[in-house]
């Protein structure tokens, strides 16, 4: 289906909500810098692939909704719909965010 005829398209990034704060993913997540990377990809190819970028990526690059979630959000809402997983995530989730994060971000315990 052409992305006109679509009632809603998006592409989101789940990341920690310090993450999103900070702009990590603020350059990425531009439709401009989206377009160049994809466009760059697009011209590797043996037989580069033009007509898909200019006839389906480009239209759908003007319809579509760019943004992050943090993962804060998603573990609040399904803590609401289900409160024992709810609660077993966020659990996971603070492991995880006290054992993968750039050296220089890690607090000490």
């Amino acid at each position: 289906r052409k992305p006109s005829e679509l009632r809603s398209l998006g592409f989101y990034v789940l990341a920690p909500k310090e993450q999103i704060e900070d702009g990590v993913f603020r350059r990425e997540l531009e439709s401009e810098s989206i377009k160049e990377i994809v466009g760059e990809r697009v011209e590797r190819y043996d037989k580069p692939k033009t007509e898909w970028f200019e006839d389906w990526f480009l239209p759908m690059l003007e319809h579509i909704q760019i943004g992050c979630i943090s993962w804060e959000e998603i573990i609040t809402y399904i803590q609401a719909v289900d409160a024992e997983f709810g609660q077993a995530l966020s659990g996971f989730y603070v492991q995880c965010l006290k054992h993968n994060r750039p050296r220089a971000k890690r607090k000490s315990a």
